[in-house]
Formats: structure tokens, C-alpha cells, sequence
């Protein structure tokens, strides 16, 4: 009968235990990466647009389009974490948001870019002007909402998230 009461509680600890705190910063850092590759190229496109080098931004924008793509592949064959995947979904979220301002408003920046000078007008950059203010609207709650589930992740299985 003791052995029952010494095996129980080994049982109910080694099957209730969360993963360390170590294995979800790993996971953590994984999508962070996937996040951060997405980002290096929307800066470049940014900076492409400020320039006004139309004749690139469609090569970047490409280029941004085959990344998330790659991105989102890459997150969704990520297993689970502890049996959830609330953060791996909210990491999607902010990819497929990406991937609908990279299809709307920076592709309209682009076709707009694209025209010829006597077609372009100062209509045509009030446009450009409140599509990028878009973009980074946009991007910005994207980016926040996908930093408060970070953190929620992090809260979870108390780890601290790099800076």
C-alpha cells in the first residue's frame, strides 16, 4: 500500500509538468527569426520606396512575397508547444497580415511608382503618402498584437524574451 502513495505522486509530477522555460525560449526564438526575416526585407522595401526606385521595387516586393510564403510553410510545420499552438497561429495571424498589406498596399505603390512621370500626378503621391501611413499602421498592430502574445507565451512558461 505504501508503494501506491510513493508511486502516485511520481506519476502526477512527471505527467503534469510543463515544458522548461529553457525549450519555449527556443521555441520563442524560432518564430522570432521567421518574424525578423520578414521585417529585414520590409525595411528594404520601405527605404526602396522613399528612394523612389521603382524600377527595384518589384524585385523586393517579389522577393518579400516568396519570404512570407516561406515563412508561413516554415511556421506551419512547426509542431505544437505543451499540446497548443495559440502562439504558433498568432504568429501566422501576423504573417497573413503581412501577406495582405504586401498584396494591397504595397503592390499599389508599386503600380503607382510604375507610371510614367507624365502620368504621375500629386493625387498619385497624396496616395502613396496614405498607403504607406496604411502599411505602417498596419504593421504596427500586427507587430503588437504578435508581441503581447509573445509575451503571454513568455508569461506562461516563465521565460524572459530577449531584446
Amino acid at each position: 500500500m505504501r508503494a501506491i502513495y510513493f508511486v502516485f505522486p511520481l506519476l502526477l509530477l512527471l505527467f503534469s509538468c510543463k515544458p522548461s522555460g529553457k525549450a519555449a525560449a527556443k521555441y520563442n526564438n524560432t518564430i522570432v527569426r521567421y518574424q525578423a526575416r520578414v521585417g529585414v526585407l520590409q525595411q528594404e522595401l520601405f527605404t526602396i520606396f522613399k528612394e523612389g526606385k521603382a524600377e527595384e521595387m518589384q524585385q523586393v516586393l517579389d522577393k518579400l512575397r516568396y519570404e512570407l510564403r516561406a515563412v508561413s510553410d516554415s511556421i506551419n510545420t512547426m509542431p505544437s508547444f505543451d499540446g497548443k499552438d495559440d502562439f504558433k497561429r498568432n504568429a501566422l495571424k501576423y504573417v497573413d497580415e503581412m501577406k495582405s498589406v504586401v498584396d494591397g498596399e504595397c503592390t499599389m505603390i508599386v503600380k503607382l511608382y510604375q507610371l510614367p512621370d507624365t502620368a504621375y500626378h500629386a493625387e498619385d503621391e497624396k496616395k502613396v503618402q496614405e498607403l504607406i501611413l496604411s502599411i505602417n499602421n498596419k504593421s504596427a498592430n500586427a507587430l503588437e498584437v504578435l508581441k503581447a502574445n509573445q509575451k503571454k507565451f513568455a508569461d506562461e512558461y516563465n521565460f524572459e524574451i530577449a531584446k
